[in-house]
């Protein structure tokens, strides 16, 4: 990745223009630690890296609030009638009850 520094929106403008023509992709814009301007650009490559590791921490947080939303159907299958928890494999009766007890030990 390549950090370019600037004080003047024409100095910016001027900088992406060179930057884009060199084939780079434009990363961000942003202040770093010592409040300076800052553009960062990446090639295709590492563009391509950061996606695939942005999309599996989007996934993996995802899978936590997931795992809330089955427990939540779950226990509304049950309170209808269309199916009984001893339906589902022990190994998932066991995980839900441990959630389960796991969010009473916070709320109390």
């Amino acid at each position: 990745m390549i950090k370019e520094y600037y004080s003047s929106p024409d100095e910016r403008q001027q900088i992406m223009e060179e930057q884009l023509a060199k084939g780079m992709m434009f990363f961000s814009d942003h202040s770093d630690v010592d409040l300076r301007k800052c553009l960062v650009f990446a090639t295709a490559e590492e563009m391509e890296v950061y996606n695939a590791k942005a999309a599996r921490i989007a996934l993996n947080n995802s899978d936590s609030k997931m795992g809330r939303v089955v427990e939540d159907l779950i226990n509304l299958l049950v309170a209808k009638g269309i199916m009984a928890s001893e339906e589902l494999p022990a190994e998932a009766i066991e995980r839900i009850a441990d959630r389960v007890a796991l969010r009473d030990k916070l709320s109390s």
